[in-house]
This record gives structure tokens, C-alpha cells and sequence, in this order.
């Protein structure tokens, strides 16, 4: 049973936690608080790969000071040997009494373990609450350990009528210069963009970050065949990566077989083998429908233009029944000068989770 100093010090965490948010993947985002009679003793934060876990850090800092007092963290303390000795092991020996945390961790090597070794050694633990708020801090990673693929966000721009280039083909530019704004902070939000072949040929982008400031996330290529030339914008720095079944590809690549390229085996790969856990597809018509037709995604970005084009390539080119059709909520929705910007999310991915047992009803 959680009391409301709890929830004040789990928020805190949260807050602590949320800074970080999608910089320590494919690790989670975490932070923790050591509190003592009501007052923070300590605190710490999880920095990536081979850094210090926030309990570890906070733990340390706290020193003598740890016994007797609550450890409040994010995300269930880990309790197996990775880059870092467990978690679990330090609680305990720290004199902890009582340990809040609001999810268990989805990570098969954790996933309730931490928590049933506290409980055997005399530690009272809090779970399930603050779900919500702690799931969105670390959704990439949720996703990535239970469904196995990234996090994924479609991003279409089109017409008033559904057209997402024009009957010559032309895409450049359907929405104003916001809206391409708003694109780069959505790229900034992700670690990797996919494309295709046909996007690389007919537009030839150079998907990196112009206007804002931060780190390029990955851009990942599929060219199966090896079509695309070397001159492309794609490869005019080292940030990139090829998918492709042709053997003698000449740029940066990972070889798949013919039978392996599919959707959920390229998705797969980018998270067994590039550690990428948050993606943005930015591909053409007929790649986005790919993902729409597998209800595979997470978020639908719609840019909507104020212009109808009357013919052209189709926004969708998957046919759906009323029954068949992806469901998705309607999370928020932007007004940039004459553009309209909505964020759909789709509700099957979280229902995928849940049936996991990795979030609550």
C-alpha cells in the first residue's frame, strides 16, 4: 500500500527521470532518490551503457545514511550481472527498508526477479503506481524488450484530398516551412529514420538535422537489390546504415537473404543488432503502407496540407475494410500557419503490452 509520500517522492523521481528521456537507449532512462524522515538523503541518475544505474549512484552517494531509509526508482531495481554488478545486491547490503518503483522492468533477465529478491530478504516493496507517467518515459524500451522492434512513428505529409505527391510525382514541399520544423524535432525524438529506395532516388534528402540543433539520429536505408547511387545525399557522412540482399553492396550495409527480408525481420534486426529502439519512418507511399497494413506502429503523424492536388500518389495504398482498419486515438492536434498536424497513437501496441503483463489493465 503506497501513502502520499510515495507519490510526492516517485514524482520527483520521474521529473529527475524525464530529463534523460530516450538519451540512454537501447538502456532505460532512470533516476532515484534515497529519502530518509521525509527529507532526500541522495540522489542519482542513469547516464547509458557502462555508466553507474541511479540506484548504484544514489546508493553510494548516500553511504551509512542508506539504512533504514526508502529507495524510490523509476523502474524495478536489476538484479542480474550486466555492464554493472546488480542493483538488488547493493539495496541489500545498504540497510534499505523499503523500495518504491511503479513498473517491473520488461527485461527478461529482470521482469519481477528484483522484486522477489527484495521480498525474500525482509524488504518492503511498493509497486504499481505512477504507471502511466513511468511508462512514457521509457515506452522505446517497453516495446523494444517486449515486442521485439522499435518504437515506431509514421510521418506522412499530404494534401487536403490524400495525395502525398502530385501526378509528376513531386513531393517538395506539400506543407510550410513549421511544419518541416516540427519534422526535425520529431527527428531529433528518434534514434534512426527509415527510407526506401524509391525515396532515396525520387528526392534524394538528406534526413540529418537542419533546423535545430542536436544529434542526427541514424539514418537506416533499405535497398535491396543495391540501387540506390553512391552519390546520394544518404551517404555524405558516416551516420547511416544499408539493409540490402545484394552482396557486393558498397556502402556501410548488414546483408539480409531474400527469404529475411521482410518487415518484421529488418525490424528485428535494427534492435538485436544496432541497439535502435526508437524509429521514424519517413519513406514513401507505398513503405508506409506496408507498416499500416501489419498494424505495425505505434504513432501516425498526419501533416496536412491546405490544397488539394486531385490526383497522384495515395497517402495509403492498402486497402481496409471499416471492420479491419487499424484503430488509433487521436492524441493532439497542431495548427502551423496553414498546415494541420495531427498525432494519432495506435492502440493495438499498448493492448500487445498489457497482454505481456508488462503494464497494468
Amino acid at each position: 500500500m503506497y501513502t502520499e509520500e510515495d507519490i510526492l517522492f516517485l514524482n520527483k523521481t520521474l521529473d529527475m527521470a524525464e530529463e534523460f528521456s530516450g538519451s540512454t537507449l537501447p538502456n532505460p532512462t532512470v533516476a532515484s532518490l534515497v529519502v530518509k524522515n521525509k527529507k532526500i538523503v541522495s540522489s542519482g541518475v542513469h547516464r547509458g551503457p557502462g555508466s553507474l544505474h541511479a540506484e548504484r549512484d544514489a546508493l553510494i552517494k548516500a553511504g551509512d545514511c542508506a539504512e533504514g531509509a526508502t529507495l524510490y526508482v523509476n523502474l524495478e531495481p536489476c538484479s542480474h550481472y550486466g555492464l554493472t554488478p546488480p542493483c538488488t545486491d547493493l539495496i541489500i547490503e545498504s540497510g534499505i527498508k523499503k523500495v518504491v518503483f511503479p513498473l517491473l522492468d520488461p527485461n527478461p533477465s529482470v521482469n519481477g526477479r528484483g522484486k522477489k529478491i527484495l521480498t525474500d530478504h525482509g524488504i518492503k516493496v511498493v509497486d504499481s503506481l505512477l504507471t502511466g507517467r513511468a511508462y512514457k518515459a521509457n515506452e522505446p524500451f517497453f516495446i523494444a524488450n517486449v515486442l521485439k522492434r522499435p518504437l515506431i512513428s509514421l510521418k506522412v505529409a499530404s494534401s487536403l484530398d490524400g495525395f502525398v505527391a502530385d501526378h509528376r510525382g513531386q513531393s517538395k514541399w506539400i506543407t510550410s516551412i513549421k511544419s518541416r520544423e516540427y519534422v526535425h524535432n520529431l527527428r531529433i525524438a528518434h534514434q534512426a529514420i527509415l527510407v526506401g529506395t524509391n525515396t532515396i532516388i525520387e528526392d534524394n534528402p538528406l534526413l540529418n538535422l537542419r533546423y535545430v540543433e542536436g544529434k542526427s539520429p541514424k539514418r537506416i536505408v533499405l535497398d535491396r537489390t543495391g540501387r540506390i547511387s553512391k552519390k546520394s545525399n544518404v551517404f555524405k557522412d558516416k551516420n547511416y546504415c544499408v539493409l540490402t540482399a545484394n552482396d557486393n553492396y558498397y556502402h556501410n550495409h548488414i546483408h539480409l537473404y531474400l527469404e529475411d527480408y521482410s518487415l518484421f525481420a529488418i525490424l528485428k534486426i535494427l534492435v538485436a543488432e544496432l541497439k535502435i529502439c526508437s524509429l521514424l519512418v519517413e519513406g514513401g507511399s507505398k513503405m508506409i503502407s506496408s507498416f499500416v497494413l501489419e498494424n505495425c506502429f505505434d504513432y501516425f503523424y498526419h501533416f496536412l496540407a491546405p490544397f488539394p492536388l486531385g490526383s497522384g500518389t495515395k497517402m495509403i495504398n492498402a486497402p481496409f475494410s471499416i471492420s479491419e482498419h487499424p484503430v488509433m486515438k487521436r492524441e493532439k492536434t497542431l495548427f502551423f500557419e496553414n498546415d494541420i498536424i495531427t498525432k494519432y497513437k495506435n492502440k493495438k501496441s499498448y493492448i500487445k503490452l498489457m497482454e505481456n503483463q508488462c503494464l497494468p489493465d
